[in-house]
């Protein structure tokens, strides 16, 4: 299971963050229409979907890499949590990311998502790390 989940979330968080880092129009429309409500909605519930899901499936709390992938699952499920109950605070964060934060989340979902695309599909074949 945590190979499974080290490959979904590695390729997850990789793809989005390169397509962003590479696509800067894409990022804007995205930004513009994240203030909105419907959008919010939306990806709140996906959010909240995907989190109860990880939870669910796996939520093992040990002392190696494997946290990372409870750790996901749960901020996940906050997230979807905190948009369906405040979306003024999901707003506030979308102004947040607009005036330059951006670039350090996305560089760290591109390092968080290399990590676990290696864990899922290198670190067993060759028994490292």
């Amino acid at each position: 299971m945590e190979m499974y989940l080290a490959r979904a979330w590695g390729l997850y968080l990789t793809l989005i963050a390169i397509s962003l880092i590479i696509n800067r129009k894409a990022l804007r429309q995205i930004l513009k229409a994240a203030g909105k409500g419907g959008f919010i909605y939306l990806s709140g519930f996906m959010a909240l979907c995907i989190g109860i899901l990880q939870v669910l499936s796996y939520n093992v709390w040990v002392a190696d890499w494997n946290v990372i992938l409870t750790v996901l699952g749960w901020v996940s499920l906050l997230k979807g949590i905190l948009i369906f109950l405040w979306p003024g605070y999901a707003r506030r964060s979308v102004e947040h990311f607009r005036t330059g934060s951006l670039k350090v989340y996305l560089g760290l979902l591109l390092i968080l998502g290399v990590f676990l695309l290696y864990r899922g599909f290198f670190a067993v074949q060759i028994g490292t790390f």
